[in-house]
Order: C-alpha cells, then structure tokens, then sequence
C-alpha cells in the first residue's frame, strides 16, 4: 500500500512524496551455493520470520514528455522491520533503489 502526494505540478514537470509499507512473505528457506561449476545445498535459515513487515519513503518525479507519454524517476528508501526471530545483533536490512520508466495513458 503506497500514498502520494504531489507537492508540486506544472505543464512539463512534477513533484511528490510517497510513502507507504509492504507485507512480504517468506516462500523459499534455502541456503545454496553457486558458482559456474557447481550447486550445493547448504541447509536453510533458523532465525527468519516467514512474515515480514516494511516500511517505505521517497520521492516520484515525473517528466511529461506528451499528452500520453510521461518519463518518471523515484528514489526509494525501504526499511525492513521485523526479518529476524530471534536476536539479530543490531542488524537492520533495508534498500536504497531508484526506479525510472515510461507511463503510457490511454
């Protein structure tokens, strides 16, 4: 679930805030390695909730270049909030991701 709002808008450019969080569920415990050569199953992770909860915040330009085309950029910052079951020693996953790609409006 995400909400936006546009902080500003003009004909060719606009600006917004988004914000919003995510339910992930775990489907594939496994610890594998790989390399060109070879697979190996290793064993699976003990301290994993298969529910996991995430939180979201960034920011969503967009760029009109038509009436129906518009290029749109979005920085992201998504923090993780409850991966581990048991003592995680601090640690606290999150992703700093940037997205772009072109709307098409009918």
């Amino acid at each position: 679930m995400e909400v936006k709002y546009r902080l500003t808008k003009s004909t060719k450019f606009s600006v917004g805030i988004v914000g919003g969080f995510s339910t992930l569920f775990l489907n594939k415990n496994e610890i594998n390695v790989r390399n060109n050569q070879f697979s190996q199953f290793i064993g699976e992770s003990d301290d994993l909730n298969t529910l996991n909860f995430s939180g979201n915040i960034g920011f969503d330009f967009d760029y009109v270049i038509s009436k129906k085309w518009i290029f749109n950029f979005n920085p992201m910052f998504k923090a993780h909030l409850n991966t581990f079951s048991q003592n995680n020693n601090g640690f606290r996953p999150y992703f700093l991701g940037v997205s772009s790609g072109i709307k098409y409006s009918f």
